[in-house]
């Protein structure tokens, strides 16, 4: 469990983001000095807080609930000679600005984990808490900020937009929906983070499942019950749906019947995701009435990582995409973003919608694992080899095709290479009095076993070689390409 210690200072949070946000200059610095980047989760949920008067009767604010996680193997460890164990600490900021840019929260902590062996730390291992906050109907930015203890050691921080609602007084009401790595009930006298009522609900910042945490919990609140659910009794209906809105047919829906006795009620349930393939979802809460209306919804987007599922019509993860997702461990998101826009010539419209709603890097590393399975043309090849080649060609692209800032991948030449592969002959014509340079690329058998060209001229003699004509299907055609050489 984590601890927080230590007063929030104005002082702290500016030196810490001041180190996180600087620039990192190369020159003169070993490896070990370099702080390594670590991967930071955050999510947050708002409800509702009703407080009764005697004097006025109850009125109604809006609290907010960050969690976080810090992987256990980014903090600081030292001996601890009394309860020979090892301390690990590091260093929290975070600060949250109106849409103005008005600073409204600006903390400082130092956090703890204990182990009895820092050698047996897993990799996937975190050190969770959460903040609650109250905050004004608005729109905010928020930055979570962290820095191990010792030396550069190693860093990250993480932006994320937080949306706070106007009390609902009119109308049926969804909290947001939380979601949550376990729930259960708590024990008579048990005290300690993530409980909320008699539950103890442990919650998932990254929002990823997989066979290693197949379930997701989830925990909602309902509002205004007594005035906007019509009848004595009511259904809430949960399902899941894909990243297209499509409800998900293996995941089955259900329909809970409840009393109208409560105005304000609780609403946990769970999700088996262990017959679901890798992509996003989304968690879809639903109020109905008597007569199966629907009066209220909420949604939560989860990532699923399931590599030994196969989507329907689509290629799979075979048996070693979890050594493929091995690769990704220590890519960061800046890293992982950079693969995917190399790879978007193979990609379809769908991977690029899919890929644009993530947030954080562990579901963009399951992404990708699945992504070069599902593209992979040629079964009898792994994942990993399909991608090392292409991610090879654009190595090959930079070096040789590269003109000026564009890098070699961008240009026409780089496209081609990566989307069709490598040509079988390329007829290369240099300059003459008659014809600025061109080059022929061949490719035999491409297309229904018919050969197809690609014709790049560099028009204006600096080296930027631009596709002129193609027989290939859906490329560009110019049957007079050697007009635009002369």
């Amino acid at each position: 469990m984590m601890k927080m210690r230590g007063r929030p200072s104005f002082f702290i949070v500016a030196a810490l983001m001041c180190t996180i946000t600087s620039r990192v200059e190369l020159h003169g610095q070993t490896k070990s000095d370099i702080p390594q980047r670590v991967q930071l989760e955050a999510d947050y949920a708002v409800f509702q807080h009703r407080v009764q008067s005697p004097a006025i009767g109850s009125t109604d604010s809006m609290y907010v609930e960050l969690f976080f996680a810090v992987p256990q193997s980014a903090l600081s460890f030292q001996s601890d000679e009394g309860s020979r164990k090892f301390i690990g600490s590091g260093l929290m900021a975070l600060t949250i600005k109106r849409a103005t840019g008005e600073l409204v929260v600006s903390k400082a902590w130092r956090i703890e984990s204990h182990a009895s062996d820092t050698t047996a730390i897993s990799p996937t291992s975190s050190v969770l808490d959460e903040l609650r906050l109250n905050l004004e109907p608005g729109s905010y930015r928020a930055n979570l900020y962290y820095r191990s203890v010792e030396g550069a050691g190693r860093l990250d921080s993480i932006s994320f937009p937080i949306v706070v609602t106007t009390p609902a007084k009119d109308a049926l009401a969804w909290s947001s929906i939380e979601l949550c790595s376990s729930i259960r009930q708590i024990l008579p006298g048990e005290r300690g983070n993530f409980m909320r009522g008699t539950l103890s609900l442990v919650p998932n910042p990254g929002g990823v499942y997989s066979k290693e945490v197949p379930v997701v919990y989830y925990y909602a609140e309902l509002y205004n019950v007594f005035d906007h659910v019509p009848g004595t009794i009511f259904f809430i209906r949960s399902s899941v749906e894909d990243f297209r809105n499509n409800p998900v047919a293996s995941i089955r829906v259900k329909e809970i019947r409840r009393k109208k006795t409560l105005d304000a009620g609780a609403e946990v349930g769970t999700v088996n995701i262990l017959s679901l393939p890798t992509g996003v979802y989304y968690l879809r809460l639903d109020v109905l009435d008597s007569l199966k209306n629907v009066l209220a919804t909420a949604r939560k987007k989860f990532f699923v990582f399931n590599p030994s599922i196969i989507a329907s019509g689509e290629h799979g993860l075979v048996s070693s995409g979890e050594v493929l997702a091995s690769e990704f461990a220590t890519m960061s998101e800046t890293q992982l973003d950079e693969e995917f826009s190399e790879a978007k010539y193979i990609a379809s419209r769908d991977d690029e919608q899919a890929f644009g709603k993530l947030q954080g890097a562990m579901p963009k590393r399951a992404f990708l694992a699945q992504f070069w399975s599902k593209h992979n043309p040629n079964p009898a090849r792994s994942p990993g080899e399909f991608r090392s080649d292409y991610l090879n060609r654009v190595e090959y692209a930079n070096a040789y095709f590269r003109y000026l800032s564009t890098p070699g991948w961008k240009t026409d030449r780089g496209r081609v290479l990566l989307q069709y592969g490598k040509p079988q002959d390329i007829e290369r014509h240099p300059s003459s009095d008659e014809m600025k340079p061109y080059e022929i690329w061949i490719y035999e058998a491409a297309e229904e076993g018919e050969r197809v060209q690609f014709i790049f001229g560099d028009i204006n003699g600096y080296g930027d070689y631009r596709l002129l004509h193609s027989t290939a299907r859906g490329e560009i055609k110019d049957e007079q390409w050697q007009r635009q050489l002369r």
